[in-house]
């Protein structure tokens, strides 16, 4: 059973597929050096060139602030993050600077779930074109209430020229869904198939409650 989370119903499919971007970002790698050869222009697929885009968002204000801003909401004692170039090589490498520190802490000694969140902050805040953004399981290696509140931060992001579909299997995600935006995808004989949910599974359970009793009929989680 997958739950897609969709955010605001998109327009012009042909348009939104052209502009779109798939993320299933992998922590090890994110929190890898950038060589200097990696494309700074759009975080990839795994999040591999994470430093070398977050150098590049140095020089904008608006969305370097806006990420850190979020990043000590939800990770406490996070004063800074920056991307700091190699002298032997010219690759891009992040450090973070904490509160009561006066190290700086580089990225491959930083928590998975760190990475992970500042990666998915970095795929929606810097979106330029028009398209589907694509996240599969945005809660992995996040506490349960981050991943929830991040629904929100998602939520917010999107637009109908920018809407943003999430794969989970996470319960905090599916409960922050609101009606219209849980969508349950199910394999019958060979063939996917994807539905909406209701509101509510009945009077006395919720929607949530009626994803994980596949009483929409979704599938069964195993």
């Amino acid at each position: 059973l997958s739950a897609f989370r969709l955010l605001r119903v998109p327009l012009g499919l042909g348009h939104l597929l052209r502009g779109s971007g798939f993320f299933r970002i992998e922590s090890m790698l994110a929190s890898s050096a950038s060589s200097f050869k990696m494309d700074p222009s759009k975080l990839n697929q795994e999040g591999s060139n994470l430093a070398a885009v977050m150098a590049r968002l140095e020089k904008d204000e608006s969305i370097r602030e806006e990420i850190l801003d979020l990043m000590e909401l939800f990770v406490p004692g996070l004063s800074s993050i920056k991307a700091e170039t190699a002298r032997l090589d010219g690759s891009r490498v992040l450090t973070f600077i904490e509160e009561h520190s006066s190290r700086p802490f580089p990225s491959h000694l930083i928590s998975d779930g760190t990475i992970h969140l500042l990666s998915l902050l970095v795929a929606i805040l810097d979106r330029k074109n028009p398209g589907m953004t694509l996240i599969e399981e945005p809660e992995r290696e996040i506490h349960p209430q981050v991943a929830g509140e991040m629904v929100d931060v998602f939520r917010e992001e999107a637009n109908n020229n920018g809407p943003i579909w999430l794969t989970t299997h996470n319960e905090m995600v599916v409960r922050k869904c609101k009606p219209g935006e849980l969508w349950l995808v199910d394999k019958k004989e060979g063939r996917t198939q994807i539905k909406q949910a209701p509101a509510r599974a009945s009077d006395s359970l919720s929607m949530v409650d009626g994803w994980l009793c596949n009483v929409f009929g979704g599938g069964l989680p195993w």
